[in-house]
């Protein structure tokens, strides 16, 4: 935070961006949809990838095919399922 200077007391100094990008951005495992139609996307999460995947059929152009895959980044770790909580 930066206040202004008043009757000459010292004003907190803000850190620049480019120094609280650099740590507060970490960058994230990509998913990659590609469509048979041409059309391709990169998404953040699994979910985001599969909600659209569902979606892009029914909004790409009528009489077009669409077949829809997602590819998992490289370094994606593996969720194990989780157990019922019975």
């Amino acid at each position: 935070m930066a206040f202004a200077r008043r009757g000459g007391a010292a004003a907190l100094e803000r850190p620049p961006l480019r120094a609280f990008y650099a740590e507060v951005h970490v960058p994230k495992p990509r998913w990659l949809l590609t469509c048979s139609c041409g059309w391709t996307r990169e998404f953040s999460s699994q979910w985001a990838a599969e909600s659209v995947a569902k979606l892009h059929p029914k909004l790409g152009q009528p009489g077009t095919a669409h077949t829809v895959r997602i590819e998992e980044p490289p370094d994606a770790p593996r969720r194990e399922p989780e157990l019922p909580l019975a």
